[in-house]
């Protein structure tokens, strides 16, 4: 059977809880739990970014824009991808339990945050890297129409951050999507990543999605990478694209199957006429279910097919189906509950959006350009003394909207936000957490997704991430002074680097350190700068910078 390798990155939000000035406080934090983290746990330090890689092959560092950022080694299962996404956040979620007394701190809140509410549009991102050898402009073909469809399977669900109103999306990460393929992954995103990073040799190629969210549910996940993992890899079997469904406008389709919870709305075709995405999906399934007997297909390809097949018909029955195992669906069965509390409902809010875009065509008629700006003044609204208030009064009753109903409404919208917001906090006191402690989602575990512990301190069986986390783990133990990326450890003390392009690497390969695969200088300057803070105050003894 074929072999796949694939990895997932997740961006994490994180918050200070407790008095306090805020300034500096979240930087100090990442400090701290980077520290704690190298105190923990066996690693070598990484070029760029300050972090780490641990002994279970995976990796951990302070990405640009000073957040927590998770890597997972490369696996070749999805249960598998699920364990290690499960032991990576559980060595982040102790280390931010550990430093908080540290810091005077009530609470280091972690998130599963794909998008910001607070006014500045920032979006974390959850990517996954899978391994191909086929051309990306075949690939790419291939894989779009699948990647804004799936969503009614994985997508996070949430709210739409650039809207006034409240409006519901299956994945709100489709709002920052703006190009079908682009090469930046920070503006202008595109659902195809196109930087050429390979990380391997062998004429083997990294497929960098960024189109993805961070999930609570472990069925969402495993069914987000297993589909997306078949798909390349029957491409890279057949060296084409063997699929037929193509969209006219692809990144009009994402946010349109996004903005549709029941699933009925669709996108025109290439072909003429249109599609949904539940037809974009089954699609997909039953072309796949044609080759299970290609010696190209994982091992595991049947079991997805009757997990994909299974949901698939849940979500053609009723959506709601999927209210206990899938984070969009959850999610609205949650908001619902919420809105029927609050004597409200989806019909009601949908009279609101519209009442809201009149608010905000006021305000940009006398000359509040921007949505930001527009976004925080609503914020602002009912605040005791804000300076806006008699300002944004007049700007509803232009409107026709009654100031006090405009206060209930944006209450209101804070609240769902928030709750949204706290659903992906790592437990114990995200809400997504306690409802599976409770026993409300029963669904949502994938079986065999256990053993986490060992996951935290021990790689994966196959390939180049079993070798590279027994050398950190024999590296740290020695106190060598090394440095780790995906495709090489440098061992500067000992003269020599272990090459690990070879993805699935078999043997331990060290090389003479007379033509090692140089990292850039200020990746040096970056793994050096992450050696002094994990050696701070330990009772190993400072050396000179090799």
């Amino acid at each position: 059977m074929g072999d796949s390798l694939f990895g997932i990155e997740t961006e994490y939000a994180l918050t200070v809880f407790g008095r306090g000035r805020s300034s500096g406080r979240r930087e100090a934090a990442l400090e701290r739990i980077l520290r704690a983290i190298g105190a923990r746990h066996a690693h070598l330090p990484r070029p760029g970014p300050a972090g780490m890689f641990f002994a279970n092959g995976g990796s951990f560092y302070i990405d640009y824009g000073s957040h927590p950022e998770m890597a997972t080694p490369e696996c070749t299962t999805p249960t598998e991808l699920v364990r290690y996404v499960l032991a990576c956040e559980r060595i982040l979620f102790e280390a931010a339990e550990e430093i908080a007394p540290e810091m005077g701190a009530e609470e280091i809140g972690i998130f599963r945050s794909n998008v910001d509410y607070g006014g500045t549009f920032a979006t974390w991102g959850c990517h996954e890297s899978y391994l191909h050898r086929a051309s990306l402009k075949v690939l790419s073909s291939a894989l779009i129409p699948h990647l804004v469809s799936r969503i009614i399977y994985c997508g996070a669900g949430g709210f739409d951050p650039t809207s006034p109103g409240i409006r519901f999306l299956l994945s709100p990460r489709a709002a920052f999507i703006g190009n079908v393929t682009s090469s930046n992954s920070t503006s202008d995103r595109g659902i195809i990543h196109t930087k050429n990073e390979s990380l391997a040799t062998g004429g083997y190629l990294r497929c960098h999605l960024l189109c993805g969210e961070s999930l609570c549910a472990e069925a969402a996940t495993w069914l987000k990478v297993a589909a997306t993992a078949l798909v390349v890899a029957l491409v890279d079997a057949h060296g084409d694209d063997p699929f037929e469904t193509r969209l006219r406008q692809p990144v009009e389709a994402f946010r349109t199957f996004a903005a549709d919870p029941t699933l009925r709305a669709a996108a025109p075709a290439v072909r003429g006429g249109t599609v949904t995405a539940l037809e974009i999906q089954q699609h997909y399934l039953d072309r796949i279910e044609a080759h299970l007997g290609d010696p190209g297909l994982p091992s595991w390809a049947e079991e997805a097919c009757r997990v994909w097949r299974a949901a698939l018909a849940a979500l053609r029955e009723d959506p709601a189906r999927l209210s206990a195992s899938h984070d969009a669906h959850v999610k609205h069965a949650l908001f619902s509950h919420v809105l029927a509390t609050e004597r409200s409902s989806w019909e009601d809010l949908a009279q609101w959006n519209e009442r809201m875009a009149r608010v905000v065509e006021k305000l940009v008629s006398v000359g509040i350009a921007g949505e930001l700006a527009i976004q925080t003044m609503l914020l602002s609204a009912g605040r005791s003394g804000d300076m806006h208030e008699a300002f944004l009064r007049e700007c509803a009753a232009s409107a026709g909207v009654e100031w006090e109903d405009l206060l209930r409404f944006l209450q209101l919208r804070a609240k769902l936000m928030e709750i949204d917001t706290r659903f992906g906090q790592l437990r114990p006191k995200g809400i997504f957490a306690a409802m599976a402690a409770d026993g409300g989602l029963p669904d949502a575990h994938v079986s065999g997704v256990d053993r986490i512990d060992e996951a935290i301190a021990t790689p994966p069986a196959f390939g180049r991430a079993r070798i590279r986390g027994e050398a950190v783990r024999s590296l740290h133990a020695n106190g060598h002074r090394c440095l780790c990326d995906w495709a090489s450890i440098q061992d500067p003390a000992q003269h020599r680097w272990l090459d690990l392009r070879n993805p699935f690497e078999t043997e331990v390969r060290w090389q003479a350190m007379t033509d090692p695969p140089d990292p850039r200088p200020e990746s040096i300057a970056a793994a050096l700068f992450s050696q002094r803070i994990l050696r701070q105050h330990s009772e190993i003894a400072e050396v000179e910078p090799w």
